[in-house]
């Protein structure tokens, strides 16, 4: 139902009902009506919410297509206690022909050796999905725990998903895992994390190089791309090979990302 869908999306950003109504120009107490199925809401109302929450607002008027809608990085939190809840990630999951789930875990020997003792698969600290519609989710673990705020359970959502992918064609789904810097797993701890700091690691090598590069300098682009490194993190031999890919790499964005 889609107060049901509200409410569960405030929350998972953390975003209060007090907040929502005031700027959609309703009551706390409307609102609330509305989430628990109670009441309706205008869809005028409704069309001023649908931003403040990144909810697609051709969804409210159709209710059908893609739930979501945002230029910015959705950063939602994933409720549960020890077993985490992933409805949200089965709902996106069902919306969409094509979406791709990227596993993160910091590259960091002591995060590793907490986050490899899960009786629930691997540990990591956050996931990042991106839609058929290039909208791009970051998901966490609201608590703070022991654990470091590991999210468990992935090995068990992915089965699930490969599952039902395979009684249908029309699905596109890929799942990796992949380790991330110290710098880009403190900004996801801390909240700071952006869409241009997600949307990179998505990208296809495969894609973004022509055929006739070779392996190796596909191989390093994808290094510095799933480990977010700076070029002066690069081995001193590597380093002219790294900077004329890059910058091969900087033209090819500006196609991908240019404004049809």
């Amino acid at each position: 139902m889609m107060g049901n869908l509200f409410q569960t999306v405030r929350k998972m950003q953390k975003i209060s009902q007090r907040e929502i109504a005031t700027l959609a120009g309703i009551t706390p107490s409307a609102l609330s009506q509305f989430e628990t199925e109670n009441g309706t809401l205008s869809t005028s109302a409704l069309l001023k919410i649908a931003p403040l929450i990144n909810i697609n607002p051709d969804f409210i008027l159709n209710n059908s297509g893609n739930p979501f809608k945002s230029e910015k990085l959705i950063k939602m939190y994933l409720p549960g206690l020890t077993r985490l809840d992933f409805s949200m990630l089965h709902t996106l999951y069902e919306a969409n022909s094509k979406i791709d789930f990227l596993a993160m875990h910091p590259d960091n020997p002591v995060h590793d050796k907490i986050f490899g003792q899960h009786s629930y698969g691997p540990a990591i600290l956050a996931i990042a999905v991106e839609d058929q519609d290039r909208n791009l989710f970051l998901f966490r673990r609201t608590e703070r725990r022991s654990d470091g705020g590991a999210i468990v359970g992935m090995l068990d959502f992915q089965k699930e998903v490969n599952e039902k992918t395979r009684k249908s064609s029309e699905k596109l789904v890929s799942f990796r895992t992949i380790k991330i810097t110290r710098v880009l797993a403190d900004n996801i701890k801390n909240g700071t994390a952006a869409r241009e700091n997600i949307e990179p690691l998505f990208l296809d090598v495969n894609n973004i190089l022509p055929p006739e590069r070779s392996k190796a300098e596909k191989n390093l682009l994808r290094t510095i791309q799933e480990r977010g490194l700076r070029l002066e993190d690069v081995e001193p031999h590597k380093f002219a090979m790294a900077l004329e890919i890059l910058l091969e790499m900087q033209v090819k964005l500006r196609e991908v990302f240019k404004d049809p």
